[in-house]
């Protein structure tokens, strides 16, 4: 039995494959769970039910990790809650700022496993029996950046992720294409726009779906697409880029078809 068991964890993401990988984590970490897809909505849980554990995403619409977690330290009563941050593989200049708002520590969503999430239990509840720790980054923080970014999809990868469970993988992998396709549409069209703040958030969030599932060149590729809209980059540049991460969702989607052909049948 781990320190989860029977533990509350609310997750905090405002992508739906993200919610839907995180929880399951924390259940088969013996948790129960709750999920919000901003810090309003976050807010407005944790006055109503009580909980032990959150695991933030940074970078949200309406309120994002920084000000919730600023937030939720200035209530009543919530010095004990466990807050980690969940943040994408490149945003290492995030971490201390993660740190400093009053998270307990950071994890890149590469490495969110339930055998991670246990072993995060096990240390900061105990240290809460005498009182929270706070302001502690994690020392494996430093070591989330290295990969193979030109990885299509590492299938073994994935799969060792969900405990082998193929039929499971294959259902993320089904939602996360469906998702991908409507997302490349909407950045088309805010192109057309000039709307680069909600491309930057757009790709954002492909970046971190793509991450967790292990698609490690369509992360890269949407990062590029985000960095060079948040830079406000000449629009010649942001449209080979748009134009890039279509490619690469081409050829994702077709590793994907001919793994499914494959090792899923």
């Amino acid at each position: 039995m781990s320190n989860l068991t029977g533990k509350t964890v609310l997750i905090v993401d405002d992508y739906p494959l993200n919610i839907e990988l995180h929880t399951i984590f924390a259940q088969q970490a013996g948790a129960e769970t709750l999920t919000a897809e901003n810090g309003v909505q976050c807010l407005e849980i944790i006055n109503k039910h009580p909980v032990n554990f959150i695991l933030m995403d940074i970078n949200m619409p309406e309120m994002d990790g920084l000000e919730t977690t600023r937030n939720i330290r200035s209530l009543p009563n919530c010095n004990k809650i466990i807050i980690i941050g969940v943040t994408g593989y490149d945003d290492k200049d995030q971490i201390s700022m993660c740190i400093e708002s009053g998270m307990n520590t950071v994890i890149s969503k590469l490495l969110l496993t339930p055998e991670k999430l246990i072993e995060i239990a096990d240390i900061y509840f105990k240290e809460s029996e005498s009182g929270p720790t706070i302001n502690e980054p994690d020392t494996a923080a430093n070591d989330i950046f290295n990969f193979d970014k030109s990885a299509v999809f590492n299938y073994e990868q994935a799969l060792k992720e969900f405990d082998s469970d193929k039929e499971l993988l294959q259902e993320l992998l089904r939602k996360f294409t469906k998702i991908l396709d409507s997302q490349i549409v909407r950045i088309c069209q805010l192109f057309q726009e000039n709307c680069l703040n909600d491309i930057a958030n757009e790709a954002h969030a492909i970046k971190g779906g793509a991450a967790n599932i292990c698609a490690f060149a369509l992360s890269e590729s949407a990062a590029n697409l985000e960095s060079y809209c948040r830079q406000k980059k000449s629009f010649a540049l942001i449209e080979t880029e748009i134009n890039n991460l279509k490619n690469q969702i081409t050829v994702f989607e077709n590793e994907i078809t001919r793994i499914s052909n494959s090792s899923f049948s």
